[in-house]
């Protein structure tokens, strides 16, 4: 009986300790576990302290809040840390050039003989042995130089006439210069080789200019006289009359005639100078490969030396039915 009220009198005074002090209830906690632990033992026979039980420092705790765990945000590097070489940097991508050999052609009258001359019979790659350099002219109107002679409709028939015709870069506007031998020029069609021709000789004013096959006449034959503001005026070889623009109207379709030379802006020409070159493979034997099957050249069928002969495609066998020259035209 004494000892059941000696420990309710401990009971009483362990309430009234957690009561008044403020770590009561944080040392309870911390002594909680050890309860737990020895829930399987008898509980030791409680004393009565001699003085008001303190919670110890010990059993507390205490997590400082550096050390509570936080997310790990990244870690950002100042720009000026980072050197040239740590730095990644992506190159800019240079634009694909082709390269090309530029040539640079002699500009003459003659053949112009590559390096290495002729490759050898039979060979597949197409490369010329020469180039022939070809000064091409315009003949620009002073009255308007958008204009400029012209072959109408491109025609290479003989008795196709001449007119002025607005500048169109077409091959029916551009003429070959062929100096004679007594001093005149005559002026040959780059599409047909047909010549500038005064129709029948005439020495007619109004008379009209054509293109006609060379014979050599005459009416194929011009003095080009050069005047002071650049310009050139052609005149008839005998008759001293000029070429004119039809009424010094520089329109489509205007006439060019012969007409009586009078110095005026419609007898007035600029001439216009480009240089074009004509590549020449002849003088060697060529197979003409299909792009479409390497291994299949042009061929003429069972070897025809017929008019209607056909030429198909056909498996290489480098005999003479498939061996072609080429020349320039």
């Amino acid at each position: 009986m004494k000892k059941q009220t000696k420990r309710s009198f401990l009971a009483f005074l362990l309430a009234v300790c957690m009561i008044l002090s403020p770590l009561g209830t944080t040392a309870v906690r911390a002594a909680a576990p050890a309860e737990e632990g020895s829930s399987t033992e008898a509980p030791a026979p409680t004393q009565a302290p001699t003085e008001t039980p303190q919670a110890e420092e010990s059993s507390v705790v205490v997590i400082p809040e550096e050390s509570q765990t936080e997310e790990t945000e990244p870690v950002v590097i100042p720009e000026e840390a980072l050197t040239e070489e740590s730095a990644l940097e992506v190159p800019e991508e240079e634009a694909a050039e082709e390269e090309f050999e530029e040539v640079q052609w002699p500009e003459n009258d003659g053949y112009v003989y590559e390096d290495g001359g002729l490759l050898t019979t039979m060979s597949t790659s197409l490369k010329p042995k020469a180039v022939i350099a070809r000064k091409v002219y315009k003949l620009r109107s002073a009255i308007d130089q958008d204009y400029v002679l012209d072959v109408k409709s491109a025609g290479t028939a003989n008795a196709t006439i001449i007119h002025l015709y607005k500048d169109n870069g077409t091959d029916a506007q551009k003429f070959l210069l062929q100096k004679n031998s007594d001093g005149t020029v005559t002026f040959v069609s780059y599409m047909s080789g047909k010549v500038i021709d005064i129709k029948g000789n005439s020495s007619s004013n109004g008379a009209q200019v054509q293109i006609y096959q060379s014979n050599g006449t005459s009416a194929q034959k011009f003095k080009m006289v050069e005047n002071s503001d650049g310009t050139i005026t052609l005149k008839h070889s005998t008759n001293g009359k000029a070429i004119d623009i039809s009424g010094a109207k520089a329109v489509n379709g205007r006439k060019v005639q012969l007409y009586k030379s009078n110095g005026t802006k419609a007898q007035r020409f600029y001439l216009d100078e480009e240089t074009e070159y004509v590549y020449d493979y002849s003088d060697n034997e060529w197979l003409i490969r299909s792009r479409i099957n390497s291994a299949s050249v042009l061929n003429v069928a069972s070897s025809s030396t017929a008019n209607t002969g056909n030429i198909n495609l056909y498996s290489t066998t480098r005999k003479d039915n498939q061996r072609f020259t080429i020349e320039p035209v």
